[in-house]
């Protein structure tokens, strides 16, 4: 495993770990193509999800929950990483902080999409989730669980019992919106306690909307996600991919489009899409600079430019530096 060392445990672990509710880019990697996970964070991926659903045929699923425990099991053979961590300074009681000690932590995770829990495959998903989460060192790799074609706050609650009962509390779910159901229930969605990010499936809206997955009623549903994220306090949504991934110009375009509109990252089906896709979502060094001075701002109070540093103030430097 690589290990690199800090002396700020806050820098280690909020710029290094892969993190999915604050991902500008996540790429979809096959269940059955486990080789993929290291070449997808070597593209610069913030976030790997590796797909039990639509990448995987249905007479393969099996298999593939299978190989994907592998990885599990052996994650350095498949590019997972850990790195070395300052534990948070303690008071000496003269004045001074010292470090506590360091600790090692993941960060390289994943993130899974599963089939929609009332489905066959989507029930054998949770049943896999509950017996990978019986060893207690695989909860350290799992970031958070996507569950396609997202509908009810129930199919959430399904996965969090799960989460719940292994202990996972650092593992969220990110619900994919994909049906005029989910769209009608995203705010609940959004809401539920286990839910970090809410992301867009435009393939499948579409059809269902009867619409083109580029256009006005798009640009509503998307709308909808981005004030149901917004109301839960939470990022902007990450957006439907690109379907086109070997035309540049228009992955570009597609997401200029998407961040005018509130989405904060993307998902990505070829790692050619990923630096284009972050490239559009990374802040201007100027939006760093002030970040940068707002988090250094002493116990959150004080001014920058003029501005009084509160926590909105706070959340904006946050969600500009990614951390």
């Amino acid at each position: 495993m690589s290990q690199t060392a800090s002396n700020d445990a806050t820098d280690i672990l909020n710029a290094a770990a892969a993190r999915i509710d604050l991902a500008r880019t996540a790429l979809f990697v096959p269940a059955t193509r486990p080789e993929r996970i290291a070449k997808a964070f070597d593209a610069g991926a913030d976030a790997v999800i590796v797909d039990l659903e639509d990448a995987v045929a249905p007479d393969a699923k099996a298999q593939a929950r299978q190989m994907l425990s592998e990885v599990f099991d052996a994650p350095a053979e498949f590019g997972l990483e850990t790195a070395v961590a300052a534990e948070p300074k303690q008071p000496t009681g003269d004045g001074t902080n010292v470090i506590a000690g360091v600790r090692e932590v993941a960060v390289r995770k994943l993130a899974v999409r599963f089939s929609p829990p009332a489905s066959a495959d989507g029930r054998d998903d949770l049943e896999w989730l509950a017996s990978l989460l019986t060893e207690s060192a695989h909860v350290s790799w799992l970031d958070a669980i996507m569950v396609a074609k997202a509908e009810t706050v129930v199919e959430l609650d399904q996965v969090a019992a799960i989460l719940d009962a292994a202990s996972a509390t650092g593992v969220s779910i990110v619900p994919l919106v994909e049906s005029p159901a989910g769209l009608a229930n995203a705010p609940a969605l959004a809401a539920h306690p286990r839910v970090s990010r809410l992301a867009l499936g435009a393939i499948d809206m579409a059809v269902e909307l009867g619409c083109e997955p580029r256009g006005a009623t798009m640009d509503y549903v998307r709308a909808q996600l981005v004030v149901a994220s917004a109301l839960a306090g939470m990022q902007g949504p990450l957006d439907t991919p690109s379907a086109e991934f070997k035309d540049d110009d228009l992955v570009r375009a597609d997401t200029e489009h998407v961040k005018r509109n509130g989405c904060t990252g993307k998902l990505c089906i070829h790692p050619r899409q990923v630096p284009i896709v972050a490239e559009v979502f990374a802040p201007t060094e100027e939006e760093v600079d002030w970040a940068r001075r707002v988090l250094a701002v002493e116990d959150g109070l004080g001014q920058v430019d003029g501005q009084m540093v509160d926590r909105p103030v706070i959340l904006r430097a946050r969600r500009i530096l990614g951390v």
